[in-house]
């Protein structure tokens, strides 16, 4: 009994004092707005990539079952949906903001309301998305993406950064990598 009166003061204080407070990733999945990226350094070299159109990751791609791990929990992710890309290479998978989700971020979004697409194997796992400044030069400075060789014409000066994302080479590369994901779809749903 004194488990749950502790249980219910926390909810009330965390209901009173949730605008004001930091928050994360709940122990359920639930993606929580408000917090700083800050992202690890990416261990070892960065990737070859093009740099002109198409914009491809050339070597340390995502094998199939981490490609496939990662398009499974994309995919998955609220106010979702899987349609082809309307701006990348053929096969490439765009995440979608559902048509019927109010009040967007019209920054957020590639093309229509895709915010993102994962390139297709074999050269796969690599995906472009678009986020504010401040959390683009994180990901940029730490490693693990780099700018769009087109990023000044697709974002005509606004205040983010279209960026090519290194694919996940392996589990823990993963999680970050769905970390920088995450808040691409928070920009996308006008929730950062």
């Amino acid at each position: 009994m004194q488990n749950l009166s502790i249980y219910i003061v926390l909810a009330v204080f965390s209901s009173i004092f949730s605008s004001n407070c930091p928050t994360q990733v709940e122990e359920s999945g639930m993606i929580k707005e408000n917090i700083k990226l800050e992202l690890k350094q990416r261990p070892g070299d960065a990737p070859s990539t093009t740099d002109h159109v198409p914009h491809e990751q050339l070597d340390q791609n995502s094998s199939r079952d981490i490609y496939n791990k990662f398009a499974a929990w994309l995919f998955s992710l609220e106010h979702v949906v899987e349609k082809p890309s309307g701006i990348s290479l053929p096969g490439a998978r765009a995440a979608c903001v559902s048509a019927s989700y109010e009040n967007p971020n019209p920054k957020a979004f590639l093309v229509g309301k895709e915010f993102t697409h994962i390139h297709p194997l074999p050269l796969g796992g690599s995906q472009h998305l678009i986020l504010p400044n401040e959390e683009a030069n994180e990901v940029v400075d730490k490693g693990w993406g780099i700018v769009h060789p087109l990023n000044d014409q697709f974002t005509m000066g606004e205040s983010h950064f279209l960026l090519l994302i290194f694919a996940p080479r392996d589990k823990e590369d993963l999680e970050i990598i769905k970390t920088i994901t995450e808040r691409s779809y928070l920009y996308a749903l006008n929730r950062l």
